[in-house]
C-alpha cells in the first residue's frame, strides 16, 4: 500500500481510489483568498488537491485576522496568496503552485486560470464575479461561487449565505439574478463619477467600498457547502447541486431548484456547448 493509500484511505472509503487520482490530478484555481477563499484552498488541501492556481491581489490586515485560517497576527501586510500557498507546502510540500499576486482582470490572473479545470470563487464584489462568470464560460470550466450576506431589509436579520455552481446545467450568477448591475456599473467608474452616482442615489461615498460582516463559523459553513460540490464533482460521486442557500439565523440549508430568470442565457449557452 504507498502512501496516499494510506493518507486517504478514509477518502477512497467514499469515491474511490479513481476518484481520489482525479482529486489529485485536477489543476484548481481559486479566485479570492479572503475569509471564504481560505477555508475553500483548506479544505480542498486536504481533500488531496496537489495543483493549484491562487489569485488575489490582496494583503492581510489586523481586522481579517478574526475570519483568515490562514494567517496569524505576525502576518499582517503579507500577501494572501503568499499565505495560502504557506498553508498548501505545510499539506503537500510538493505541490504545483502558481501564485498570482493581482486581482482580476489583471491578464497574469486571466491567463493563469484559463488553464484549470475547476474555479472556486470567494470574491467580494459582484465586478469580479461577472468577469470570472465570463472566463469560466468562455473556456468551459465549472465554476464554484461562495458568498455570504447579511441583511435586515424592514424586517428581522437575517445571515448566512449561497453557493452557486455554473456550467453542470442550466443556471449561473447571472440568469440566476445573483450579480447586483449597479455594483457592477460602480466598479468601472472614475472615482468623479462615483462620487457623483452616490450623491444621486444617496449611498455615502465612503460606503461604495465597504464590505458587510463577515464571521469564520459562517464562512467555514458556506466554503465547506462549496469544496463538497467540487468534490463530488472531481471525484464523479453525483453531479453537483446548482445552487445551495444556508440561512445560519434559522440553521438550515436549502437546495435551491428555481429555474433561471432568462430562457437563453449568454454564459450558460457557452457552458452547455461544451
Amino acid at each position: 500500500m504507498n502512501d496516499d493509500s494510506i493518507r486517504y484511505d478514509r477518502n477512497i472509503m467514499l469515491f474511490g481510489a479513481d476518484g481520489q487520482n482525479r482529486v489529485k490530478d485536477a489543476l484548481v484555481g481559486f479566485a479570492g483568498l479572503g475569509g471564504l477563499g481560505c477555508h475553500l484552498v483548506q479544505h480542498l488541501s486536504y481533500l488531496g488537491v496537489t495543483r493549484y492556481v491562487l489569485v488575489d491581489g490582496d494583503r492581510a490586515s489586523s481586522h481579517s485576522l478574526n475570519r483568515l485560517v490562514t494567517a496569524y497576527p505576525d502576518d499582517v501586510g503579507q500577501y494572501k496568496t503568499d499565505l495560502a500557498e504557506r498553508m498548501i507546502r505545510a499539506i503537500h510540500p510538493d505541490a504545483e503552485v502558481v501564485n498570482i499576486r493581482h486581482h482580476l482582470p489583471h491578464p497574469d490572473a486571466t491567463e493563469a486560470l484559463t488553464g484549470a479545470d475547476l474555479v472556486l470563487g470567494g470574491l467580494d464584489n459582484d465586478a469580479p464575479r461577472l468577469l470570472l462568470t465570463d472566463l469560466a464560460s468562455q473556456h468551459r470550466i465549472i465554476y464554484i461561487d461562495a458568498a455570504t450576506d447579511t441583511h435586515a431589509d424592514a424586517g428581522p436579520l437575517v445571515y448566512g449565505g449561497r453557493v452557486v455552481v455554473a456550467g453542470v446545467g442550466p443556471g449561473c450568477l447571472f440568469c440566476l439574478d445573483h450579480l447586483d448591475q449597479r455594483q457592477i456599473r460602480q466598479a468601472a467608474m472614475t472615482d468623479e463619477e462615483r462620487t457623483a452616482d452616490a450623491a444621486i442615489y444617496g449611498v455615502p461615498a465612503a460606503a461604495l467600498d465597504d464590505t458587510g460582516p463577515s464571521v469564520v463559523t459562517i464562512n467555514g459553513v458556506v466554503a465547506s457547502l462549496a469544496a463538497t460540490e467540487a468534490m463530488v464533482h472531481l471525484t464523479g460521486l453525483r453531479v453537483p447541486q446548482k445552487q445551495l442557500t444556508y440561512r445560519a439565523d434559522v440553521g438550515g440549508v436549502r437546495l435551491n431548484l428555481d429555474p433561471p430568470s432568462l430562457s437563453t442565457c449568454p454564459y450558460c449557452a457557452r457552458w452547455n456547448n461544451r
